[in-house]
């Protein structure tokens, strides 16, 4: 980034005064903040559901198991595999998506999201992400389609 680029501190309050003043002299429209908030569901509408298909919390010989849950979401796009491991109230995740390739992985979560990239072999790993449900949102770099998997609680 060039000097030019950067927003000073000066600046920076500036704006803030500016955003102070129109927020209280020519605030946005409720009506039209919720459009704004429900368009934003739109930008995944064209990405491709993947369902849950198999998840090892659910069989009989995992329930009794205290190791890591197995995940697994499947749509024409690409297949997800996800291992869930909890670590101290939040969880670590390590996927896989097969057909291997690489891919931005946006993880929607509870308390945001986080982003990772999923090297050439479809790999990705967050260390840790807060317990609750999830939902993964996959951008590949050399298809149209993204894929997205249906929420779940880790």
């Amino acid at each position: 980034m060039a000097d030019k680029d950067k927003v000073s501190l000066d600046d920076l309050a500036l704006l803030a005064q500016v955003r102070a003043a129109i927020e209280e002299h020519d605030p946005v429209p409720a009506n039209v903040l919720a459009a704004a908030k429900a368009s934003f569901t739109w930008r995944t509408v064209d990405a491709e559901l993947a369902e849950l298909i198999e998840d090892s919390a659910l069989t009989t010989a995992s329930v009794r198991s205290s190791g890591p849950r197995s995940l697994v979401f499947e749509s024409p796009v690409a297949t997800v595999v996800v291992e869930v491991e909890p670590r101290n109230g939040s969880r670590r995740l390590t996927g896989q998506i097969v057909l291997p390739r690489a891919a931005q992985v946006e993880v929607r979560h509870v308390g945001g999201r986080t982003d990772v990239q999923a090297d050439a072999q479809g790999r990705f790993a967050i260390d840790s992400v807060p317990a609750g449900r999830l939902s993964l949102l996959c951008r590949f770099a050399e298809e149209s389609r993204d894929l997205v998997t249906s929420w779940v609680t880790v």
